[in-house]
């Protein structure tokens, strides 16, 4: 019982997860976007105990097939049993965000209500339910962020340890994990006491990582395949024009949609002190505060960029409808036209909000010179992690709007810390986290649903009329996991070589209708079909 009124928030959080859980269902032996791709890797780790990911994975991944790995020699291999482990990872994740919020707040309820918010992020709920590697980067990202908060508290061995342990296996998982020791760096040099000692020890840190991931590299090279996508480190040349060249390109196309998903996403969090923050100030101040807001968001919105076209949160569908149909520039049937300009009228809202209270906050606190009490070593590491972390976004070739949840977790952080001046208003802020909720819960559901169908529609074809899955074109997943033998790339953006067509359309030009399957959406409320086609001078199967 002392347990349990000590954590109440957090335990109710929990219990609203498991809620929603229930709610999704995501029972169901398929594979989701890229993690067809990492469940192979998992089963090659377990056949011949090499990092061999194949030609696919561009980042280091050697955790994720361990973490997988683990999980699959207790329960068995099965794409559930791998989403249980995103599952978990998702949950350890949010037991230290609330601790480090705790810290930082020093208020259960208002650290339970942050995790709400990533939580039921959209991209992150969703993600959580796959076994893509993105939960995991960002569950050891908030382990690296815990411990060496700690560190800087506590000076204890142990903290320093953890956090170079959980630095070498983010490295391990995306390379990306390099730069926070180069943070935890940075940081120590604005520690009261023994700043030299400490700067020294996160140097150790960091060539730790370095060489972590440079043999690792090594080991790579001699076993991926020529045609591997996996970005070897070392190859960035700042001196070159054309890195400065791509860097800019990446900063027009990319900058909008990075801003407005922290802005959005981080909006429930930032609606808890803008009463606080509206009392705080005279209306000359707020005028001249909301028309640099409204200017700003004017900017970002005018470029048409409200979300990445990627692969998570597009038009409502939390989940790429990674189909022939949806990604070969067809017309799609999945966007309401209503809900789609909702969500848009949401997303300038929440924008304004978030920019809005920030601006409120730097200018209160540059009126009060209180510099010093805010930067600490904890907020350095934050704000410096989020300049690297982003230039590191605009340096890689790929980039998709899930990419961005780790900075979203950054502005929880910082949005947290203004818990130390202001007053929270909790009823303002609740029916945005409901919203969220609403979003990732019911768009998770729908994406499950009509996965299970367009794979009921791929093993009628291959179970019952004994079509070669070389004849099939289910869309992505379906076309690169083979029904997992040896699984690689085959052009699913083009119909040619494929007699049988998988998709939500309920015609295609030169095939012939031959079944159908009834899928039932919630976000957008409405009824749906994934059909099956047959080429018409096809006559290997008859119509049902």
């Amino acid at each position: 019982m002392v347990f349990i009124h000590k954590h109440t928030y957090f335990l109710l959080l929990l219990l609203l997860f498991i809620v929603a859980e229930i709610a999704v269902n995501p029972l169901g032996e398929f594979p989701l976007n890229d993690d067809w791709s990492y469940t192979a890797a998992v089963i090659t780790f377990d056949k011949t105990g090499e990092f061999n990911f194949g030609g696919w994975p561009a980042m280091s991944l050697c955790t994720h097939i361990l973490w997988g790995f683990g999980f699959t020699k207790v329960f068995g291999l099965s794409f559930f049993v791998l989403r249980c482990s995103s599952l978990l990872s998702l949950i350890i994740g949010l037991v230290f965000l609330n601790k480090l919020l705790v810290q930082i707040t020093n208020d259960k309820k208002i650290a339970a209500f942050a995790c709400a918010v990533l939580l039921f992020n959209p991209m992150v709920f969703s993600l959580g339910n796959t076994f893509m590697t993105d939960v995991n980067f960002n569950t050891l990202i908030i382990l690296c962020f815990y411990f060496a908060f700690r560190f800087f508290k506590t000076q204890t061995w142990l903290h320093y340890f953890l956090f170079v342990l959980f630095s070498v296996a983010l490295v391990l998982l995306r390379q990306y994990g390099v730069i926070l020791p180069a943070c935890f760096v940075a940081a120590c040099f604005f520690l009261p006491t023994k700043k030299w000692k400490h700067i020294l020890l996160g140097i150790v840190a960091l060539l730790i990582v370095v060489v972590s991931l440079k043999l690792y590299e090594q080991y790579l090279s001699r076993i991926l395949p020529p045609n591997s996508m996996y970005k070897f480190s070392g190859n960035v040349n700042l001196l070159s024009a054309d890195f400065w060249d791509n860097f800019f390109l990446a900063l027009v196309s990319r900058d909008e949609m990075i801003i407005l998903h922290l802005l959005v996403y981080a909006m429930p969090v930032a609606l808890l002190f803008l009463p606080s923050l509206i009392r705080a100030f005279n209306i000359k101040t707020h005028a001249v505060v909301l028309f640099i807001t409204l200017s700003v968001v004017y900017l970002l919105v005018s470029s048409g960029k409200y979300f990445s076209h990627g692969n998570i949160f597009a038009n409502t569908v939390v989940g790429a409808e990674t189909l022939y149909e949806s990604d070969a520039a067809k017309q799609v049937n999945y966007v309401n036209a209503n809900f789609d300009f909702v969500l848009r009228f949401v997303n300038i809202v929440s924008s304004v909000i978030s920019l809005y209270v920030l601006l409120l906050g730097i200018t209160h606190i540059a009126r009060k010179k209180a510099w010093k009490n805010i930067f600490t070593p904890e907020l350095i590491f934050i704000l410096l992690f989020v300049l690297l972390y982003i230039f590191m976004l605009l340096i890689t070739e790929s980039f998709f709007d899930r990419y961005i949840i780790p900075l979203i977790t950054c502005m929880i952080l910082v949005f947290a810390y203004f818990s130390k001046h202001y007053s929270v208003k909790w009823t303002i802020a609740l029916l945005p986290l409901l919203f969220w909720i609403y979003v990732s819960v019911l768009g998770t559901k729908d994406y499950f649903e009509w996965n299970r169908q367009r794979w009921n529609a791929y093993w009628y074809l291959r179970r019952e009329k004994n079509i070669s899955m070389e004849e099939i074109n289910g869309g992505f997943e379906t076309t690169l996991w083979h029904d997992g033998i040896n699984p690689g790339w085959r052009n699913y953006l083009s119909l040619d070589g494929y007699d049988y067509l998988i998709q939500f359309h309920n015609q295609q030009e030169g095939f012939e209708l031959l079944k159908t399957y009834e899928v039932k959406r919630y976000l957008p409320y409405k009824k749906d079909k994934i059909n099956i086609f047959v080429r018409q001078d096809t006559t290997t199967v008859k119509h049902d």
